[in-house]
């Protein structure tokens, strides 16, 4: 039999090929073969030897003395294959690993079938064989990645060229609800709220030329509802068509650590704001109310020798008021900045608040209806009880001006507990027993625009000449400067409320502060050291305490007061003294003094006085104190509370 020619079977002699038919195996580009029922090839096209790295078939077929032994991977294979193909005389296709001629192992489809003799006997095996180890690399790399894909984190969608959904991974389903099945019943449109039809072709132009593409937009759950996704697309072409890869990943998270981080950078930029204005409030202070000190001081003494019927008189009046009001708008602008300096007593707001009630009445008018409803226990906080008045004042007017003629404001009272929850919710709460004092009204309600800004200094609504700005400034200084917390809630056409927690002090007795005497307490012969270094308010404040009756020893410098009272000189029973000074400040004069005269009674002036007397605005405990500027009244009430 030539060599590589199939064997004769019991049904007569194989037909010669033609020549062309012989070349046709010989060079088709798959395998093919005959081999002999004890694995011995007796035919072997190139392609064959090829593929077990063999020059020639016929260095194959002189190589191979048992096909099961030296070709393929597990004998156990060639073992099945040879059973089944000699149970049928189908033929059989399959798919196992072989043996190269260099030991590398390779994957083989191959096509075999058996020719059987007259008595039924396999006389041969015909069949054709393919390396098909690149093919199932890639099979079994596509399986890895659907695998991962399926289990990765993100959503991962492919589109079709239409905005078909032809692929959705685990987490796309878990995301949005639906079963695979839906999803690639639906459109990418149908998902995402934020990207309709009509943006897809430019999108699609987009991606193409770009690669790939990140963005934000929305999807849509099953149930409705919308959560923000990070996407990033790939365009590509497979298969003859365009597909988009999409990784979609939830940012609900991250958004909202977004915003809170915005809401606290905000806060930040707002107390850095109010913190350089308070720096400037406490700056311009000073000065400003020496200055005002000497305008409303020598208009009240030349006031003072004016007759009732003096034509300058009315000039001499509207003055003071100016300088009042100034006085008043400084204040306001020290409380904001938590710099006003005040004395905080123990009182129930219940009965502070009911002690200025008819007060509050004459100021929002009789349209307006007052409710008062009190807490049931008493509600004790420590506060300087001008301040109550302030926020109480300040907190109706501004209600009665959004009411316009008829309305109704609210005040009251409760003890409150405020816990970690309420921390989440008002990230500047601080847990603990707190006294709530609530203002309402059923106004015309605020934006949100308008509620960012309402504690700015000189931010108003009101029309020009109605308002300066300082109220809710004043307010949220009160508040802040006695450890406490403010919320609004407010919305356009439902009126406004306004939450003010103070710390509960349990305990303790109920304190009042002395009333300012209605008629002016003159001198019972004592004298008095005031120390000054502007020499106008130096001048004008001796002349006040001279128009007292007292004996008056007035000091530019505190240098100058040592020198005085170093001196034989008659006895000096008060102490006046500026804060803020050069040389030294008040608080070190003082001690300085009261080594050379230990019964002399100290009384501290100023308009600011830094931490010198005060530490965040709260004095010193048995420190006397009066604030710049002062009238004639005030100064002759002090110093006779003082001097006793």
């Amino acid at each position: 039999m030539p060599e590589n020619q199939p064997p004769r079977d019991n049904k007569g002699p194989v037909q010669d090929a033609p020549c062309d038919y012989q070349d046709m195996l010989m060079n088709a580009p798959i395998g093919i073969f005959t081999s002999t029922p004890e694995g011995r090839f007796v035919y072997a096209n190139k392609a064959l030897a090829q593929i077990f790295g063999y020059d020639s078939p016929g260095e194959l077929i002189e190589a191979t003395e048992d096909i099961g032994t030296q070709l393929y991977a597990d004998t156990a294979d060639r073992d099945e294959i040879l059973r089944l193909v000699g149970e049928s005389d189908d033929r059989l296709n399959h798919e196992c690993r072989f043996v190269r001629r260099d030991g590398f192992q390779f994957w083989g489809s191959y096509s075999v079938r058996a020719v059987r003799g007259q008595t039924g006997d396999v006389t041969y095996y015909q069949g054709f064989l393919t390396d098909i180890t690149g093919r199932k690399q890639e099979r079994e790399s596509l399986l890895r990645t659907q695998f991962a894909m399926d289990r990765a984190p993100d959503s991962i969608l492919w589109v079709d060229d239409e905005g078909r959904i032809i692929y959705a991974n685990d987490a796309a389903c878990a995301s949005m609800g639906y079963t695979r099945e839906e999803l690639l019943t639906m459109t990418a449109f149908d998902i995402d709220p934020d990207f309709p039809l009509e943006k897809w072709e430019e999108h699609k132009e987009e991606v193409q030329r770009r690669g790939s593409m990140t963005f934000e937009s929305r999807h849509r759950t099953k149930d409705g509802r919308l959560f923000p996704v990070e996407v990033s697309t790939n365009h590509f072409k497979f298969d003859e068509r365009y597909l988009a890869c999409a990784f979609d990943r939830d940012i609900t998270e991250r958004k909202r650590a977004e915003a809170e981080r915005e809401k606290l950078q905000g806060q930040l930029l707002q107390s850095q704001k109010l913190e350089a204005i308070g720096i400037l409030a406490g700056g311009v202070a000073h000065d400003f109310n020496n200055m005002l000190g000497a305008i409303t001081g020598y208009a009240e003494l030349t006031l003072n020798k004016m007759g009732p019927t003096d034509p300058f008189r009315k000039n001499l009046e509207k003055i003071l008021d100016a300088g009042r009001r100034s006085a008043n708008l400084t204040r306001q602008l020290l409380a904001f900045a938590r710099k006003q300096t005040i004395e905080p007593i123990l009182l129930d707001l219940n009965e502070a608040v009911g002690a200025i009630l008819k007060m509050i009445r004459r100021l929002i008018g009789e349209n307006v209806e007052l409710t008062w409803l009190p807490g049931a226990d008493p509600c004790t906080v420590k506060m300087d009880p001008s301040q109550l008045d302030q926020i109480l004042i300040n907190l109706c007017v501004n209600a009665r001006d959004a009411m316009g003629e008829v309305g109704r404001v609210t005040i009251e009272t409760a003890i409150v507990s405020l816990d970690e929850a309420c921390r989440e919710a008002h990230s500047y709460f601080v847990p603990g027993e707190y006294v709530l004092l609530a203002v309402s009204d059923d106004g015309c309600g605020m934006d949100r625009e308008t509620l960012d800004h309402i504690f700015e200094p000189f931010f108003t609504t009101k029309g020009l000449g109605r308002g300066t700005g300082m109220g809710l400034a004043t307010v949220y200084g009160i508040v802040k400067q006695n450890q406490g917390f403010i919320n609004v809630y407010s919305e356009p056409g439902k009126g406004t409320t306004f939450r003010i927690y103070i710390p509960q002090h349990a305990g303790g007795v109920m304190e009042t502060k002395a009333a300012v005497p209605e008629d002016i307490p003159l001198s019972r012969g004592e004298s008095i050291l005031i120390v000054e270094d502007d020499p106008t308010l130096l001048e004008m404040s001796t002349m006040l305490l001279q128009q007292l009756g007292y004996t008056v020893i007035p000091a530019a410098t505190p240098n100058d007061a040592i020198r005085i009272a170093q001196q034989t000189h008659p006895e000096i029973h008060l102490l006046i003294t500026d804060v803020i000074m050069p040389e030294m400040n008040g608080r070190d004069l003082a001690d300085r003094l009261l080594a050379i005269r230990p019964k002399m009674k100290l009384l501290f002036m100023s308009g600011y006085t830094a931490n010198v007397i005060a530490h965040q605005g709260v004095l010193d405990k048995g420190v006397n104190f009066i604030q710049k500027p002062f009238s004639v009244k005030d100064i002759a009430a002090r110093v006779r509370e003082v001097l006793g």
